[in-house]
């Protein structure tokens, strides 16, 4: 099988159009990417605005529990063990 000059031309043309085609779709690829990477930068931003005073008031209320919790659970092993006759520091227990 000879190639001439045409041949050559004419397939070098044919690969130039599929590149061509190809370079098109891969843009037009990377269009929709970015608009989408763009669109859920946007949504993730509105959310954490809507958030924001949320969390903030969130915050104190998190604390005010915890504190709760450690003064609910002392009061529970200073009456376990109070019932034993057991003295116990809190700073001993590991909870």
């Amino acid at each position: 099988m000879t190639f001439n000059y045409r041949d050559t031309r004419s397939n070098l043309a044919a690969i130039d159009a599929t590149s061509a085609g190809l370079d098109a779709q891969k843009g037009k690829t990377l269009e929709d990417m970015s608009s989408m990477v763009h669109t859920l930068t946007m949504k993730i931003s509105e959310r954490k605005t809507r958030l924001a005073p949320i969390i903030k008031e969130l915050r104190p209320l998190r604390a005010q529990c915890q504190e709760r919790e450690v003064s609910i659970l002392s009061t529970y092993v200073a009456n376990f063990f109070g019932r034993r006759g057991h003295k116990v520091c809190l700073s001993d227990t590991n909870f």
